[in-house]
Parts: C-alpha cells; sequence; structure tokens
C-alpha cells in the first residue's frame, strides 16, 4: 500500500508529466484548503482546472503574436 507522502508525490509527477504546472504550482496551496475545510474537493479541481484553462489561453494567444511577428518580419523583408 503506498503511504500518503508516496502518493503526493506520484500526483505531482503525473501533473508535471501532463504539462499541468498551473495545478502543479498551486496544488500545495489547494491542499491545504481542502484540508482546512476552507474549499471542498470539487471547488477546489475547479478553481485548479480554471487556472490550467487560462494558461492554456494564454500560451495560445502568446503562439499567435510569436506568429504574427514572424508574418510580419518576413513581409517587412520582402519590401
Amino acid at each position: 500500500m503506498m503511504t500518503e507522502q508516496k502518493k503526493y508525490r506520484r500526483l505531482v509527477d503525473n501533473l508535471s508529466s501532463l504539462g499541468l504546472k498551473g495545478m502543479e504550482i498551486n496544488l500545495d496551496e489547494y491542499l491545504e484548503q481542502i484540508g482546512n475545510k476552507e474549499k471542498s474537493v470539487i471547488e477546489a479541481l475547479c478553481e485548479l482546472t480554471d487556472i490550467e484553462m487560462k494558461l492554456k489561453t494564454d500560451r495560445a494567444i502568446h503562439g499567435c503574436v510569436k506568429v504574427a511577428n514572424v508574418f510580419v518580419s518576413l513581409k517587412v523583408a520582402t519590401f
């Protein structure tokens, strides 16, 4: 049987492997809030997934801006 520490380590490793950096970074804070009965598990998971959705949107916007800058640079270079 896995100890709580091993389960925690596995969770952190899984979040890292899945690229869920927002959840990984904020995990300890939310676990503490759940432990202190400040948030329910469902509430914490919703907020953690909201963080991931925001990061995903930010990455997509950054990628679009990066591609747009390359396109503008190429366009200017052709003149």
